[in-house]
């Protein structure tokens, strides 16, 4: 009869280590642990006398099972004769993924990117030094900037993923010697990447590293500076003269966020045009991504995910999807209506590349107030078909709690004092994509903007009572009712909600 093979267990396992245990042999003089490649070759990775050990889950990739052997050494001959063997312990396979890291100057050092085609939820870089890992820095960006470094240093990177209220290693780097900087080479000019500059110098480098980083190179960025009064000046300098090929700097006077990215818009060169506002941060891969998807498809427009940071741990994804996908301008408007879409990842003009020939053919409007939902809707309507790449992100940074690129409060205090004022610039930036947008679609533009306006009032409790604020978005629906006879529109003949609302302010406000 067959002996019966010892077991082998794991006592414990965290995120970096197996601790592994076995029933204790008699006359052994050690133990071999034994690991089983992908090849289902054995292999010995260690020895020991103790029959509880730890080992480093990075020494076990491409290990599918392991095995402990009870040895006996013969002292006089140095012989190894093997006494007992565990029966094998399968072993989850380990998916961990390797991840680059690249380096630029940057104007506050040394920026380091993480580079993978996720996005991770900590990162940790470390130095090597003495066959040691050094902790340098924990973030939950994918790019880090040391203020001081020197070319013999030596990093190094892990990357977790939070499950279950604990961080899982998913990714590591190869060590990084930092010499090697990352080659900015630019072949044509596919992209205008326009960023409007205000009182930034606290995070305008970091964004501009991050898009420095980009994998695809074919682009231009352009900072138009909006009058700041702190060192943004002296920051768009450096990296234009650090990065010429790449950088062009405009500088005007104070007039908010509008004009700024319509000077942008007006210099831009490339084929497509892209906004990033100067607090955020870009992901390398995604305009490889989404260039790749324009050129493929010819289309006027891609947009790729939008990663929310609030708070240290806290995020959130806008349209998380699984596979790339497509819309008509029908089913996206209708998806957005029905809160398929989020309706910032809606409105938003960062997360996504533009046919650069149709944003300089209807601009941003004047106006300052909710300039990303009028301008969004009108150019939305001149699109037919919208293409989402769901590799492609872009990090909307809400920790610094600053509206970034957009005029200085100077500029807003001019604004009329009127308690209503900005209730009226949310309706005028709602309703404008009616005069602005494509007449062939504006029934459903109608319907939309509409639809949109009776939410908010249901929103902040305002749409079955009499109020100035209700007034002012009513006045603008009867004066479209008048123009365009809403209640034969066929969208909203299909809402009984909408329906039944412009019946109503239709038979009670003849007089407005």
């Amino acid at each position: 009869m067959e002996e019966k093979k010892e077991e082998i267990k794991i006592l414990k396992e965290t995120n970096k280590d197996y601790y592994i245990t076995w029933n204790k042999i008699p006359n052994t003089s050690y133990y071999k642990i034994l690991g089983c490649n992908e090849l289902f070759e054995y292999q010995e990775l260690l020895k020991t006398t103790n029959i509880i050990i730890k080992i480093e889950k990075e020494k076990l990739i491409n290990i599918i099972n392991i095995k402990i052997n009870a040895i006996v050494l013969d002292t006089e001959t140095k012989e190894e004769t093997l006494l007992k063997e565990t029966t094998p312990l399968i072993l989850t396979p380990n998916q961990v993924s390797t991840l680059n890291i690249k380096a630029i100057k940057s104007y506050k050092g040394l920026s380091i990117s993480f580079q993978s085609k996720e996005i991770y939820d900590r990162y940790y870089l470390y130095e090597r030094k003495n066959e040691k890992s050094i902790l340098i820095t924990e973030t939950e960006d994918f790019q880090v900037t040391l203020n001081e470094w020197n070319q013999k240093q030596i990093f190094y990177v892990e990357a977790y993923k939070k499950e279950n209220d604990e961080y899982k290693l998913v990714a590591q780097s190869n060590d990084f010697h930092p010499n090697i900087i990352e080659d900015n080479k630019k072949i044509q000019t596919d992209l205008s990447i326009i960023i409007p500059v205000y009182n930034a110098e606290l995070f305008l480098s970091r964004c501009l590293d991050s898009i420095l980083f980009s994998t695809n190179k074919n682009y231009e960025i352009i900072l138009i500076d909006d009058g700041s009064m702190d060192t943004s000046r002296i920051i768009m300098n450096w990296y234009h003269e650090q990065y010429k090929d790449y950088i062009r700097c405009i500088y005007k006077e104070n007039e908010g966020v509008s004009k700024t990215r319509n000077e942008g818009i007006k210099q831009a060169t490339g084929e497509y045009i892209a906004f990033v506002d100067n607090d955020d941060l870009v992901h390398p891969f995604m305009y490889e991504n989404l260039l790749k998807t324009a050129k493929e498809y010819n289309s006027d427009i891609v947009i790729g995910k939008a990663l929310i940071r609030k708070d240290i741990g806290e995020h959130t994804i806008c349209l998380n999807l699984k596979e790339n996908t497509c819309y008509s301008y029908e089913k996206m408007m209708l998806e957005k209506s029905n809160h398929t879409i989020n309706n910032i990842f809606f409105v938003a003009v960062w997360n996504k590349i533009i046919r650069a020939s149709i944003v300089k053919e209807h601009p941003f409007s004047d106006s300052n107030y909710y300039e990303d939902t009028s301008f969004t809707r009108t150019i939305y309507s001149y699109i037919d078909t919208f293409y989402f790449n769901k590799d492609a992100y872009y990090i909307w940074d809400k920790r610094f709690q600053k509206t970034v690129g957009t005029a200085s409060n100077n500029y807003f205090n001019k604004k009329n004092q009127d308690p209503l004022f900005y209730q009226k610039k949310y309706r005028d930036a709602t309703f404008s994509c009616i005069e602005n947008g494509n007449k062939n679609k504006i029934q459903l533009l109608l319907y939309d903007s509409i639809k949109e306006i009776i939410e908010y009032l249901k929103k902040i409790n305002r749409l079955n009572k009499e109020n100035r604020i209700k007034y002012i978005y009513d006045e603008k629906i009867l004066e479209l009712s008048k123009k365009y006879n809403l209640l034969e529109n066929p969208y909203i003949q299909n809402n009984n909600e909408i329906l039944q609302y412009i019946k109503n302010l239709i038979g009670t406000k003849k007089d407005l």
